[in-house]
């Protein structure tokens, strides 16, 4: 395998809109405008961003954000997975929750620059009664990475440190936005704004956060 410096790999324009937006809203008379409903999500969303900072997850497979593949025993697996974590939320109810993460593969039929590696985490949402369109899980977190990193230096950080994405679903679930992982070069501060006393020099590891009209900025600086 040919290895490229991190820099020659094509920076991903986002001068469509992202495929990323935001969730269809249910009706307005759903339990999921429900006030309880609401703080409920809030709380579990900080928990969980605490659990990704601390490198805290009980679920988590060995090689994430990859996956140990079953059946070789000695190979990391880039296909797509999900796995489960429980954890305690202790409000005033104090009860068991569960999120899925889900990693999707990048579509090999797509164009260059746009074979994403995806991660998601999704939350159980209520369900009213009484209308059945309420959706079941709400996303809260979505980052990317260009596949075409896994050719380059950085492909084997990403790898190998599971900090990398842990910190940029966190960052995913505190924005509410997507977030691009990205490795700075010389083009960068033409292409992309920055968020005030964000510093960076090319080679750093940084998360471009993108809304869904997609304008996209430099949101944080990965510390290793």
């Amino acid at each position: 395998m040919t290895i490229y410096a991190p820099a020659t790999v094509p920076s991903i324009q986002y001068g469509y809109t992202t495929p990323y937006a935001a969730l269809p809203k249910p009706p307005p008379r759903t339990i999921l405008y429900d006030q309880v409903y609401n703080d409920d999500h809030v709380g579990i969303k900080c928990y969980l961003r605490n659990l990704l900072k601390r490198n805290k997850l009980s679920s988590m497979p060995s090689g994430f954000p990859f996956h140990w593949d079953c059946y070789e025993t000695s190979r990391i697996s880039h296909k797509s997975y999900e796995f489960r974590e429980q954890f305690c939320f202790a409000d005033q109810r104090a009860r068991i929750q569960q999120a899925t993460f889900v990693y999707s593969a990048p579509d090999p039929h797509a164009r260059l620059g746009q074979r994403m590696m995806s991660w998601r985490i999704y939350l159980p949402a209520r369900e009213s009664a009484m209308y059945r369109d309420a959706p079941k899980t709400v996303s809260v977190a979505h980052v990317e990475v260009d596949s075409m990193v896994m050719e380059t230096s950085f492909g084997i950080d990403l790898t190998t440190n599971p900090r990398i994405v842990l910190e940029a679903l966190a960052l995913s679930i505190e924005l509410g936005l997507l977030v691009t992982i990205q490795v700075a070069s010389y083009k960068t501060p033409k292409r992309y704004p920055s968020k005030r006393n964000i510093y960076y020099e090319p080679g750093d590891i940084l998360f471009l956060a993108t809304d869904c009209t997609g304008r996209s900025e430099v949101a944080y600086v990965f510390e290793s």
